[in-house]
């Protein structure tokens, strides 16, 4: 009762919250701009947990942990890799997330595109978020320095997404991330795996890597040069042909420890969802909500067959759907715009695989 009593308050919040952003840029002429409704947010959580620590803790239920190679999750939930304040990751994690992938990594300082670029909508009839955020990233630098200030929880997996524009780029984060993990008096006993991020449709570079499947051998033979024992996952497209999925799974699966990471948004124009070209800065981005879920599964029954984990990232949002996910193959389901609208959906799915015998 309780939990469904905090989800409603939460949901009613950010709506009056959306509302009061809203009436605010249109009474000074603004652009429509999502993003100020999102911050405002995280600081509400940040001082939330502050001020009552535990308020949103919530167990995690016996009987649905899970394991990735020699991994083990407490729940199958993780949260997808797309927020980079590592603070709110932590408050997420508290509702009973069983790990969390960091916001994917860049080499370099990269300022994303240009305002405005997220904006929250109905599309067939759902509640959705589409984003041209264009992997804004402090860069490797300073992503190292903040790990040193993060607290993990050796108990909770972590994953570690990287991106570039090239295969070296890609091979340079990873070897600086991977030092750094191995060695550090903390890191070093904190479970990891990283994450091939090849597949962000709202980069002017997006998708370089994934459009060349050859690369991705290159990619992951270059990166067992490094290191044998990493688990690596690769990110790939619910914007790919069938035909490039089933050969870059095939590319990926010829190599040991690597998994599945399906998929990530799905590129709309901003007229196609039913908005002004002006309403993104660069026309379009990525759709992120349940209209996924339809080529979520689809991907997870093309490639199950190959016997590699699958980690099901989009348009989950029910415990069913979660538990549709895992019966036909994907060993962990990340969460990312369902998670953002009301994270006690994490204890709500949490406890209908709990309850699912």
């Amino acid at each position: 009762m309780w939990l469904v009593l905090f989800s409603s308050l939460y949901r009613l919040c950010r709506f009056l919250l959306s509302r009061l952003v809203f009436f605010y840029q249109l009474a000074f002429k603004k652009s429509p701009d999502f993003e100020p409704v999102i911050t405002i947010g995280h600081l509400g959580l940040r001082a939330i947990n502050r001020l009552i620590p535990s308020v949103f803790t919530y167990p995690i239920p016996q009987g649905i942990a899970t394991t990735l190679y020699d991994l083990t999750f407490p729940s199958p939930l993780i949260l997808a890799a797309f927020e980079g304040d590592q603070r709110i990751v932590s408050i997420w994690s508290q509702f009973g997330l069983g790990g969390t992938t960091f916001k994917t990594v860049l080499p370099h300082p990269h300022l994303g595109n240009a305002r405005p670029r997220i904006q929250s909508i109905v599309y067939q009839g759902s509640p959705c978020l589409i984003n041209a955020m264009g992997l804004p990233s402090k860069g490797l630098a300073a992503f190292l320095q903040s790990l040193h200030c993060y607290t993990p929880h050796p108990e909770k997996p972590i994953g570690l997404s990287i991106g570039g524009h090239c295969v070296e780029e890609y091979l340079h984060v990873f070897s600086s991330i991977y030092e750094f993990v191995s060695h550090h008096p903390v890191w070093k006993n904190q479970p990891v795996f990283f994450e091939y991020n090849i597949s962000c449709p709202n980069t002017p570079h997006h998708e370089s890597i994934g459009k060349n499947p050859a690369l991705i051998t290159d990619l992951l033979t270059k990166t067992r040069s490094l290191t044998s024992n990493a688990i690596i996952s690769v990110k790939l497209s619910p914007d790919h042909s069938d035909d490039t999925l089933l050969e870059l799974a095939d590319r990926i699966g010829q190599h040991p420890l690597t998994a599945l990471t399906l998929g990530n948004t799905h590129y709309h124009t901003c007229s196609s969802v039913g908005l002004p070209d002006h309403t993104l800065s660069i026309g379009g981005g990525g759709l992120s909500g349940p209209p996924l879920l339809s080529r979520t599964l689809d991907m997870i029954d093309l490639l199950a067959p190959f016997g590699l984990p699958i980690i099901a990232t989009g348009g989950i949002h029910t415990g069913p759907q979660a538990l549709l996910a895992r019966q036909k193959g994907a060993t962990l389901i990340g969460l990312a715009t369902a998670v953002v609208q009301d994270p006690y959906v994490i204890a709500r799915i949490n406890r209908y695989l709990a309850s699912i015998k």
